[in-house]
C-alpha cells in the first residue's frame, strides 16, 4: 500500500523548479496537494491545506502514516512530485483508506490533469 511512499522518498528533490509554490512577502507557501520533505524528521508528507503561517500535512514517517501536524515553511522542502497514474491510483485509494476527503479530492483532480480530462 505505501510503495508509492518508498518512490516518492527515492525521487531526488527539487524544491527550486516546482511550479506548485506561491510566494507571500517572500515567504513561500506551499500549495494543497504538494508533497514535502519535513526537515530533522526523517519524514515525508502531503500539504492538506496552507497558510501564511504554515501548512497542515499529512504525516508519513517510515511508510506508516503518522497523522495531520502542523509546520512552519522553514521546516518543509518541496519534493518534486510527478507521480505516475498507477502511483495517484495507489495515493486516491490510502486517501479512501485514511477517510481523507480533502486528498482525495486533490488528488482525483491530477488524475484528471493527467489524463487530459
Amino acid at each position: 500500500m505505501f510503495s508509492f511512499v518508498l518512490l516518492i522518498m527515492s525521487r531526488e528533490l527539487d524544491g527550486k523548479t516546482n511550479s506548485r509554490k506561491a510566494g507571500y512577502g517572500g515567504i513561500h507557501l506551499y500549495k494543497a496537494g504538494v508533497w514535502v520533505e519535513i526537515k530533522n524528521r526523517n519524514a515525508v508528507g502531503f500539504v492538506l491545506e496552507a497558510s501564511y503561517h504554515g501548512a497542515v500535512v499529512f504525516v508519513i514517517r517510515n511508510g506508516k502514516p503518522v497523522g495531520e501536524h502542523r509546520y512552519s515553511y522553514h521546516q518543509l522542502v518541496l519534493m518534486n512530485d510527478d507521480l505516475t497514474a498507477e502511483e495517484l491510483f495507489d495515493l486516491a485509494r490510502l486517501t479512501v483508506d485514511l477517510n481523507q476527503k480533502d486528498w482525495f479530492m486533490e488528488v482525483t483532480e491530477r488524475m484528471k490533469e493527467k489524463s487530459g480530462g
